[in-house]
């Protein structure tokens, strides 16, 4: 019983000079390297463009390190927004400095224009703070001065005052015409429209039907509003 206990007591003291060793090690060596780490003033970079801001902390020795965009009118875009330790804040050579950029006016989504007369698409962008750029007029199925194409894509994010560039329909070139509705009309009452547009009957395929009267028009081919030329037929699906 006696050994075990001079072993157990011979253990806490080497165990007890290994603690002191290093304990001493830390004090003599590593925390004097520790502390020996120059410290510098963190300089004020608050309102400076972003390039001249990070060329000074370097200049310190300091790491800079962007945490983000934040939009705003009360700083100019590019310029340093935040900074994170504050300006003449005491720290080690190396330290980071975390800082915030401002991306200048706030946002806002780009609505949908398509489909809009030119006018309606401008009161819409300007009640926004956008503005119409430049103005493609094409020829289009659609009707003239209505707006097919939009540079930015609706639900995008866009900065105030910025432009977007629009494509106006002109409208069909000459010689053109949209289909009119002929589906539920008897295939008398369809031939005369056809006839008043200057188009023809085509095909004609009959379909059995329980519940409409024989002679009524149930499909076309073109759909409604589709443009074809003067003078082309269009083909119908009669009930029999």
């Amino acid at each position: 019983m006696k050994k075990i206990l001079t072993k157990i007591a011979v253990a806490l003291i080497v165990l007890g000079v290994i603690f002191i060793g290093i304990i001493a090690a830390l004090n003599y060596y590593v925390l004097p390297n520790y502390v020996a780490v120059p410290e510098v003033r963190v300089p004020n970079i608050v309102g400076l463009q972003r390039e001249i801001a990070v060329q000074k902390l370097k200049e310190k020795k300091l790491t800079p390190v962007k945490k983000g965009i934040k939009y705003t009118l009360e700083v100019p875009k590019g310029r340093i927004l935040f900074q994170n330790p504050r300006a003449n804040s005491l720290v080690k050579e190396g330290r980071r400095v975390y800082y915030w950029v401002s991306g200048g006016e706030p946002l806002v989504e780009m609505p949908k224009v398509i489909g809009k007369t030119i006018r309606d698409a401008r009161v819409t962008l300007q009640r926004l703070g956008l503005e119409i750029g430049e103005v493609e007029k094409v020829r289009s199925e659609f009707p003239n001065n209505t707006v097919i194409d939009q540079s930015v894509k609706p639900g995008d994010q866009i900065a105030k005052g910025d432009t977007v560039d629009l494509q106006v329909s002109i409208g069909p070139r000459l010689g053109m015409v949209r289909v009119p509705a002929l589906i539920a009309k008897t295939l008398k009452q369809a031939k005369r429209i056809l006839r008043k547009y200057n188009l023809k009957v085509g095909k004609i395929i009959y379909q059995k039907s329980e519940n409409l009267l024989p002679n009524t028009v149930i499909d076309q081919m073109p759909n409604e509003d589709a443009l074809i030329n003067v003078g082309d037929s269009v083909d119908l699906v009669v009930t029999k």
